[in-house]
């Protein structure tokens, strides 16, 4: 069974050669590595030319973003199954065998591993890449349907991490010139799929960055709350009151995070808290009738309709006198 892994580059030539090097490490031998240069500046176009494995094929494109890079690589892959790996990312010299394993047992049109966190470019100790010693076998897996998995708080919605039947991505593509590309597409690929492979070994290791900045707002976390909007729509359409009510549940917790995280960078008055604030109240009478909502929340969403920043103060003060009555 042939594997596809998909590599979109830019700008990473401090991390590249790790990333490159656990993918041509594997156990298994039929893969193709697919390198997609987005315009990088930094010399890691040069990098991908470099490599001199025959089983590397080099994709050179005009920077288009993390989209358009994994299309290009969809457009050109040859493999059975499909595997994206972030290119500061890295991945257990198992990671294909088992998971390949794992979709020959049991038939799964996707499988999903573990993952874990390394920070900067520390290496990945022996204890912690989650390698299976022995024989390798791929059963540690759970099945459920794609359905069920996405009413499940740990479903992952990144690409990374997941094997995917080739077949999949025959009529799916990434959103193009948007942020959240993964929200945007993950459900309507996982829900019709019958058959979902869990496996618990730890075989993906993602990476956060030095330079990386979290927890500041940027506009083009708005993209998501149209992604959402689809996604509503689409549960609607198949009658899945239970997925559109966790969705719609999702969406008022997420206003309300840009909502917070925006404040203090453009203010209450600012055009952007105004239109998030008023995409609340346009979703709150829905909302208040939400059976999946525990009652400790409701309050903080109730007075966020004055005041939005109210919520996170609001639902911390719930936690703290719900922690001191259990004691």
């Amino acid at each position: 069974m042939k594997v596809s892994v998909i590599v979109p580059v830019y700008n990473v030539r401090d991390y590249l050669d790790r990333c490159v090097e656990s993918i041509l490490s594997q156990t298994i031998k039929d893969l193709e590595l697919i390198l997609v240069d987005d315009g990088s500046t930094d010399g890691s176009g040069r990098m991908c030319d470099s490599y001199s494995d025959e089983r590397i094929r080099v994709v050179h494109k005009e920077n288009g973003g993390l989209s358009s890079a994994r299309n290009a690589g969809l457009d050109i892959c040859s493999g059975e199954r499909i595997m994206f790996v972030d290119s500061d990312d890295l991945i257990s010299p198992y990671c294909l065998e088992i998971m390949t394993l794992a979709t020959e047992k049991t038939g799964a049109d996707l499988v999903q591993c573990g993952n874990d966190r390394v920070r900067g470019r520390e290496a990945v100790t022996e204890a912690g890449t989650g390698d299976v010693r022995g024989p390798v076998s791929g059963e540690n897996s759970e099945i459920l349907s794609g359905r069920d998995w996405l009413l499940r708080k740990d479903f992952k919605v990144m690409a990374w991490g997941k094997l995917y039947r080739s077949e999949l991505f025959r009529d799916i593509r990434f959103p193009e010139g948007r942020y959240n590309e993964d929200y945007a597409i993950m459900y309507r690929l996982v829900y019709p799929l019958e058959r979902v492979a869990l496996v618990d070994e730890c075989l993906y290791h993602y990476t956060v960055r030095e330079d990386s900045i979290t927890g500041a707002f940027s506009e083009k976390l708005l993209d998501q709350l149209d992604f959402m909007d689809e996604k509503l729509a689409f549960y609607r359409d198949n009658n899945e009151k239970q997925l559109y009510d966790n969705a719609l549940r999702e969406k008022a917790y997420y206003i309300l995070t840009c909502y917070h995280s925006a404040l203090p960078v453009y203010g209450r008055s600012s055009e952007i808290c105004r239109g998030l604030k008023d995409k609340y109240l346009d979703i709150y009478p829905e909302v208040r009738k939400l059976d999946n909502i525990p009652a400790r929340n409701k309050l903080s969403l109730s007075l966020a309709r004055l005041r939005p920043e109210a919520w996170v103060g609001i639902g911390r003060l719930a936690d703290k006198v719900r922690g001191r009555g259990r004691c």
